[in-house]
């Protein structure tokens, strides 16, 4: 009986120091355990999100496509492109017009295709209202429209610009007489790409 009753005490002692010792010291891996996984888990949500904001500036550029033709293309693919879109285009000097076209859901007076040693760099959408109030409501949905998908905008004098890393756009309002002569207020969509736009400048300037 003596020895029995020796035996159940030495394996409460045995329980309580299981308790009382290995158990913490379980719980405190465990615990240490979790916040490490949770130390990697931020880690790795911090990468993620650098990697993303990389991977958006590196997106962040100005449209160089229009109609099926794109900056750099010549004269004869532009005109082609257009014509395939129902638009007809007359030659202006070295450049192209087009009259009543529809662009990105907005309807303008007329666009105009500019090149330089035969290929393009920029074109202009330009709608001619008699109203100024009909002119900055085009004016401002535009530019609203542009923010939205390009962020934030650089004020000009008549206007503001969008800067990408190879195409920019601007879009202005202008009061000026027409070939007719008479005076509109103009709003003007304006895309151009960088590299070919200096070609043109320093073409002007020989």
């Amino acid at each position: 009986m003596n020895l029995l009753y020796q035996d159940i005490k030495d394996m409460r002692k045995i329980l309580i120091v299981i308790f009382f010792v290995i158990c913490p010291i379980m719980s405190y891996s465990q615990v240490n355990l979790t916040e490490a996984q949770v130390d990697s888990i931020k880690i790795v949500n911090s990468v993620d999100t650098i990697e993303n904001q990389q991977s958006g500036l590196e997106k962040d550029d100005i449209r160089g496509d229009f109609f099926g033709f794109s900056f750099g293309d010549d004269k004869t693919k532009v005109m082609s492109c257009l014509k395939e879109n129902g638009l007809y285009c007359y030659e202006d000097e070295s450049n192209l017009s087009t009259s009543d076209i529809f662009f990105c859901g907005k309807s303008f007076s007329y666009s105009k295709e500019k090149f330089v040693n035969n290929k393009l760099y920029e074109i202009d959408f330009v709608n001619g209202f008699i109203s100024l109030v009909s002119a900055r409501k085009l004016y401002y949905q535009i530019k609203n429209e542009l923010i939205s998908n390009y962020g934030s905008s650089n004020d000009m004098k008549d206007g503001c610009a969008f800067y990408g890393a190879n195409n920019c756009c601007s879009i202005t309002i202008d009061y000026g007489e027409s070939k007719g002569g008479n005076n509109y207020y103009y709003v003007g969509l304006d895309y151009w790409n960088k590299d070919l736009y200096n070609e043109y400048d320093k073409n002007n300037k020989l």
